[in-house]
């Protein structure tokens, strides 16, 4: 039987690890994925001002078309959007009422004994590995 113990203790060591290589690659790569995102963010704000700039240089010149053998570039209206500017003004009939679940009031009501159709508290176990 010491065997088996023993032989159950050094699997689980060698799943600790594999799990902390694995926790080490995941936050590697969500450095990685911060970074890129930054970077990502930096380029389309880049793009933006540019057309930004060109729009206006094209109104300034009242150059609104060209087009050439690579590019087509033009100034188009958008389509219409709405601006609210008073919340308060508009009828109630464009508002929907959601009913959201206070999830933290019942799960205390619940951790109190308080009975609720269609909730219940379930404790569940997981490994921890330090």
């Amino acid at each position: 039987m010491d065997s088996i113990t023993d032989s159950l203790e050094d699997k689980a060591i060698g799943y600790a690890k594999v799990n902390a290589q694995l926790k080490a690659d995941a936050a590697s790569l969500k450095e990685e994925e911060t970074r890129l995102h930054d970077r990502r963010v930096a380029i389309e704000n880049k793009q933006k001002l540019l057309k930004e700039a060109l729009s206006q240089a094209m109104i300034e010149t009242d150059q609104r078309k060209f087009k050439t053998p690579l590019f087509s570039i033009y100034i188009q209206k958008n389509p219409v959007k709405m601006v609210i500017s008073d919340r308060d003004k508009i009828d109630k009939n464009y508002f929907h009422n959601e009913e959201v679940l206070d999830s933290s009031a019942l799960k205390d009501d619940l951790k109190a004994g308080k009975q609720v159709d269609g909730a219940e508290l379930q404790q569940t176990e997981s490994v921890r590995i330090r």
